[in-house]
């Protein structure tokens, strides 16, 4: 009979084994579950940044075309300076006070390419205040 018993209490050992075994691997089972919607979640979000980082990267592009076209007039604009006399610049200088007075609160880069393809210029100082 003890030895019946003996074998009882192994089963009854073995059961408790396995039902720790068993609930570790439901936790290991729920665990994995949440992984996989933290993953879920994730993608969707890295997907949302990479439409953002395209859209981010075309406006970079955009402003630095911009400022390239920017840094093209100034530099057209100080090369027709340099190649003006004295009374041009004075001509070209009332022209843009004129255009100003006559409601312009700022000449952009074009309106100032504008002028001095017309013959006229601004001077540097007069430029750089307008910034």
């Amino acid at each position: 009979m003890t030895n019946i018993q003996s074998k009882i209490d192994l089963l009854k050992q073995r059961a408790i084994d396995l039902e720790v075994e068993n609930a570790k691997l439901k936790q290991i089972i729920k665990e994995n579950a949440k992984r996989k919607a933290d993953n879920v979640n994730l993608s969707a979000e890295n997907a949302k940044v990479k439409i953002e980082l395209r859209r981010a990267m075309g406006e970079n592009a955009k402003l630095k075309a911009e400022s390239l076209r920017e840094v093209k007039t100034r530099e057209r604009i100080e090369k027709t300076m340099l190649e003006l006399d004295g009374s041009e610049l004075v001509s070209l200088t009332l022209k843009m006070v004129r255009r100003l007075r006559s409601g312009a609160t700022h000449l952009s880069p074009e309106a100032i390419s504008d002028i001095i393809t017309a013959k006229g210029a601004l001077p540097i100082l007069a430029i750089k205040s307008m910034e």
